[in-house]
């Protein structure tokens, strides 16, 4: 199934996820996945001045994608092993926030839009 789904990062944590109905959509026990890696696509759209670092999220697997940087895009093409997806933000000198979680499927093309004033939204990284 190919879906176009929309991950915004606009307010505080956790972030909110629009996505095209996809959101909520799953009723009762989903059927479990393959263990084979479906191939999905994300771009990112960086409207914040600072660089982020983006990481493919869940039940704590982690997975870097890579950096967009401030007021840049970017897509990034990989495989996913889980039902579900969230995505970490980790803004360059300012903090980490992360998405809810977005059921996806093969061939799924993700955008994330990370909002202007994001930093302003996120706790600093403790340290």
């Amino acid at each position: 199934m190919n879906r176009q789904g929309r991950l915004t990062a606009v307010a505080a944590i956790p972030l909110v996820l629009v996505g095209c109905g996809l959101l909520g959509q799953r009723g009762g026990d989903a059927p479990a996945r393959e263990e084979r890696p479906q191939e999905i696509t994300m771009r990112v759209i960086n409207d914040n001045f600072y660089d982020a670092t983006i990481y493919a999220v869940d039940q704590g697997y982690r997975r870097r994608l890579g950096v967009v940087g401030g007021l840049k895009e970017d897509t990034f093409r990989f495989r996913w092993s889980s039902i579900d997806l969230s995505v970490e933000i980790r803004l360059l000198s300012v903090g980490t926030t992360q998405t809810y979680s977005l059921p996806v499927d093969e061939g799924d093309e993700l955008e994330l839009r990370i909002q202007p004033d994001l930093h302003r939204r996120i706790p600093p990284d403790g340290g």
